[in-house]
């Protein structure tokens, strides 16, 4: 994502089709990524919530939430999409009163509106997405066409005058998915006592079956989610509070700091603390 171009607005696509090496990575960016999907198959996965890729269907993420697309089909996966600082959008949200959506973003993660394609609402998104790309890629961008794309983005948000759906009403392929990640979740400060073992004891599952399913769905193992997800809960405790190292190894139950940092550089890439220093949001 090159940022250095445009002031808010980051990237465009429009019914771009096949492998997405960066977004198929669970990752995360200071941003709101607005999706339109027009391939079948697969889901779209916002921390611990799981969303089916379906034609017409809308989702907007919360992109600070680690965030990773697994279509079933990679070579055929079609996708539009907007990705826009997550400044802009709050103030976008402020000026149009889409207040009940930025709330839901930033206690969820993701927010999903399934309309079939034959839709009027899924017809005119993608009229909107294709014209925010043309105008994205027609020259400079300059302040006009930035001013431009988010009067395309306002109206798609000014389309979705419909709730969101929650996760648990979507994830609808299995309900064995959305139980797994919804005990990891709640058992965020009790981490000692997540291993697949004890998950599948407590939802009265077999562990080959929730194994295969549940890596089939998320492309990680059960272990290997329950670790990036208490990794993204340590990395928003380094970025916005003043904890000392050893008090977030300890709220997130690693057995000791050292065991948390080397943890945390082994699949960060970098230590805690220099995490801190590089994404540091507190004043």
């Amino acid at each position: 994502m090159d940022k250095s171009k445009m002031n808010y607005i980051y990237e465009l696509e429009y019914q771009n089709i096949g492998y997405d090496l960066r977004n198929a990575k669970p990752h995360r960016e200071d941003c709101i990524e607005m999706l339109q999907f027009w391939s079948k198959g697969g889901y779209f996965i916002v921390r611990n919530h799981i969303f089916p890729i379906t034609p017409g269907t809308l989702l907007i993420v919360n992109a600070m939430e680690t965030h990773y697309s697994n279509p079933s089909n990679v070579d055929t996966y079609n996708r539009s999409k907007i990705i826009l600082s997550f400044k802009r959008f709050r103030q976008i949200c402020e000026l149009c009163d889409f207040n009940a959506l930025y709330e839901e973003l930033y206690r969820k993660g993701g927010c999903i509106f399934p309309f079939p394609p034959a839709q009027k609402e899924a017809q005119l998104a993608d009229v909107l997405f294709q014209k925010a790309f043309q105008r994205f890629s027609s020259g400079d961008p300059d302040l006009t066409v930035q001013a431009d794309i988010v009067s395309y983005t306002i109206r798609l948000l000014s389309l979705l005058h419909t709730p969101p759906r929650p996760a648990s009403a979507v994830v609808q392929t299995d309900s064995t998915i959305y139980l797994m990640t919804e005990y990891i979740n709640n058992q965020l400060l009790s981490w000692e006592h997540v291993t697949p073992e004890n998950l599948c004891a407590a939802l009265h599952i077999s562990y080959s079956y929730a194994s295969h399913l549940f890596k089939q769905l998320t492309k990680q193992s059960i272990t290997q989610y329950a670790t990036n997800l208490r990794l993204a809960e340590a990395k928003k405790l380094l970025a916005n509070t003043d904890l000392k190292i050893y008090n977030i190894a300890e709220l997130l139950k690693f057995k000791d700091s050292t065991t948390f940092c080397k943890t945390f550089k082994k699949h960060v890439g970098c230590s805690p603390e220099a995490y801190r220093r590089t994404n540091r949001i507190l004043d």
